[in-house]
């Protein structure tokens, strides 16, 4: 007879994918008659396969003849007493023989065992007497497995006789091969598998989790959702031991790094015991500047607040970001370049941020000036990556004092990636005639506030990044972050200004952090087109705009009002107020395009924006509360119709939309375009004469 219990392991064997690497060694130990390796220390976070494993470690040990003894370090009690009284049962032995005498007598008749407890964080006081009193006294033919959520003590480890006997088996997130095979068994199409594998990391709880979800729902979700963060944080986050590890927890899911001065944040008093809590937690990593939690454990850690408790999130990040700014002021060149990467490490929750940075590889590059030796190897950069027109400006500006390159090297010292700055405040006209892309920065710099006296205009010219590399994205992310550095020290910077190349492929993330195209045609230089954004860090201080660039931690429908962001106003035309309104609502159902419209950072929306509003909710709500004033004029009602089923709840295109009003395709055209216009013009009204203004 099949038991249930066998019908559920071959269920599980059947299911069971990679982890070739962590068996081999046990595998090695089973086919040896005196094991060289006896004691396997298996570690690794909650829900990231230990169970899985030590099933089929069982199973092989079954397999090749071993009898298997395991204990659940849950199930029994945390005592000599206990464990004692748990291999006495699995030995068949009576509760008055639960002695180690008896024991070890029991075990030496079939010498041949694995023991294996599970679960051993919950036994690890009794580490010693179990090293010493049981396992030391076991036939030398018998194998140990000791799981659990802790990395082994230095107990195993430095010990000069159990060190050669014992073997460290570190769990981590399964490889992209061993996904794809457990996601097939699921029998799930490969753009589900991919997508499941990149949200999950390969975390295999995660992984199955998804698949269950996807098998459910049929579609892979964005992000994790509530029920997944709340079984995957309760996994990672069991084992705070009171409300101050828990808030030492979120703060490290946060930070880039995590170091005890960093704790002091939390508490001063406890930052020591703080850092060491977490990093004796088996999910934390370590670097050379601090400790970081598993990709995993970030993303569901950092989720749950944002659905739990957003407004300690948005306290958390500020705490960490006043923190990294201080540490860039007042710090030496070390200090102020981790700080520059702290800072913007905290945009990682921004999906436009994450379409442009690689924040998993922040920080393994640096950007430094180049020598003289380099300047012929960037010369040839320029050559193949951007042409000859650039390569010839290159050689002129070659020895200017206020013209500097900066490059990101490999670890061979091959440049990669190199950035010529120039200080135009430092540079004659005739320095600067002849370039294109800065006869039109000069159009723009005059057009702005007049220069101070010693306020200084910078310009990253030019950018190369060696074409082919597998991951460019590391190297420009140094490049990156230099200019964020540059903008937080250079003295006295009025202006900063970037010249890429294919500038639209930059507009979402230079608009996020407040760089604006100069000039929306740009520049044609060597058969590639080039644009130029810049900011003014007069209009938007430092202190404001990292204030708004700390926003995008806040959870959608939690932002800050625009006077606490420190937003400037944009003032428009009417021609580019209405122009801007009529391209909301054809943007009504992009939120992405919708939030780099021009009406965002209008006085209208500035001065009617809730505590609690993103601004482009703002934008929405002042629309259709216009649109629902004018629909209670009678003269107003059906051109306003038009609007609803062609923007607001689209028909699916004009053609539909004119038959669901029953109108002539060219009567529903001049009835959308007066629609429009009376929209923009009642908007317009509010622009100038304030939002309690009645409409015409």
């Amino acid at each position: 007879m099949v038991r249930i219990v066998d019908r559920l392991r071959q269920r599980s064997q059947a299911n069971f994918f990679g982890r070739e690497t962590e068996l081999l060694r046990f595998q090695q130990s089973l086919s040896e008659e005196v094991p060289q390796v006896s004691v396997f220390l298996l570690h690794g976070p909650g829900g990231i396969g230990k169970t899985a494993l030590l099933e089929r470690m069982r199973e092989l040990a079954h397999q090749a003849g071993l009898d298997v003894v395991q204990l659940d370090g849950r199930s029994i009690e945390p005592s000599i007493y206990g464990v004692l009284q748990g291999l006495a049962s699995h030995l068949r032995l009576g509760a008055e023989q639960a002695q180690l005498e008896h024991i070890l007598q029991a075990w030496r008749s079939q010498p041949r065992r694995l023991l294996v407890i599970d679960t051993f964080e919950h036994l690890r006081h009794l580490s010693l007497w179990l090293r010493d009193e049981v396992l030391a006294e076991l036939p030398q033919q018998s194998l140990v497995i000791l799981a659990g959520r802790d990395t082994p003590t230095d107990l195993w480890l430095t010990d000069p006789v159990w060190r050669h006997g014992s073997h460290v088996i570190g769990l981590r997130n399964l490889p992209t091969q061993a996904c794809e095979q457990a996601l097939i068994a699921r029998e799930l199409p490969p753009p589900q598998r991919l997508a499941i594998t990149k949200l999950s990391h390969g975390h295999p709880l995660a992984m199955m989790l998804l698949a269950d979800l996807v098998k459910a729902k049929g579609k892979v979700p964005e992000a994790l959702d509530t029920d997944l963060i709340r079984k995957l944080t309760d996994c990672f986050a069991s084992q705070t031991p009171c409300p101050l590890h828990r808030e030492a927890l979120e703060l490290s899911a946060l930070a880039r790094v995590t170091t005890e001065d960093l704790l002091a944040l939390v508490d001063a008093a406890r930052a020591a015991e703080l850092f060491e809590w977490l990093a004796s937690l088996s999910f934390m990593e370590t670097a050379p500047d601090g400790l970081f939690p598993h990709d995993l454990v970030r993303d569901a850690i950092t989720s749950e607040m944002r659905w739990r408790n957003p407004q300690k999130l948005t306290q958390t990040s500020e705490r960490l970001l006043k923190h990294h700014v201080q540490q860039v002021h007042s710090g030496g060149p070390a200090l102020r370049q981790r700080g520059a990467l702290d800072i913007v490490y905290l945009n990682r929750g921004h999906p436009v941020m994450q379409a442009f940075i690689d924040f998993a590889a922040l920080g393994s590059v640096h950007c430094d000036r180049a020598h003289l030796k380099d300047l012929p190897v960037i010369a040839e950069l320029v050559l193949q990556e951007l042409g000859s027109e650039h390569e010839a400006l290159m050689q002129r500006w070659l020895n200017h004092p206020a013209a500097g390159w900066w490059v990101v090297r490999e670890p061979n010292g091959r440049i990669m990636t190199a950035m010529l700055l120039l200080d135009l405040s430092a540079m004659s006209p005739q320095d600067l005639c002849g370039d294109p892309m800065l006869t039109q920065l000069l159009d723009w710099v005059a057009r702005q506030p007049t220069l101070r006296p010693g306020e200084r205009v910078l310009c990253s010219r030019m950018a190369v990044t060696r074409n082919g590399v597998t991951n460019d994205g590391v190297y420009i992310n140094a490049l990156q972050t230099r200019t964020f550095l540059m903008w937080m020290t250079e003295p006295a910077l009025a202006l900063f200004a970037l010249c890429n190349k294919d500038p639209d492929h930059w507009v979402p993330m230079m608009s996020h952090i407040d760089f604006h195209l100069i000039e929306p045609k740009g520049v044609d230089m060597d058969n590639q087109h080039h644009g130029t954004f810049a900011h003014d860090w007069r209009a938007v201080p430092m202190n404001l705009w990292l204030n708004k660039l700390g926003a995008s931690q806040v959870p959608v429908g939690q932002s800050r009002p625009a006077t606490e962001i420190g937003l400037t106003v944009q003032v428009l035309t009417e021609q580019r107020f209405k122009e801007a309104v009529q391209d909301a609502l054809k943007r009504w159902q992009d939120p992405l395009e919708l939030g780099r419209n021009p009406l965002l950072q209008s006085g209208l929306v500035h001065t009617t924006r809730l505590p609690a509003e993103e601004a482009a909710t703002t934008l929405r709500r002042l629309i259709t509360a216009a649109g629902d004033r004018l629909a209670n004029h009678p003269r107003h009602a059906k051109f306003l119709k038009t609007i609803e089923l062609t923007y607001w709840r689209p028909a699916g295109s004009q053609e539909l939309a004119a038959e669901r009003l029953g109108l002539p395709f060219g009567t529903y055209r001049y009835q959308l375009r007066m629609a429009i216009d009376r929209l923009s013009q009642a908007l317009w009204h509010q622009e100038t004469q304030g939002p309690g203004a009645a409409d015409g």
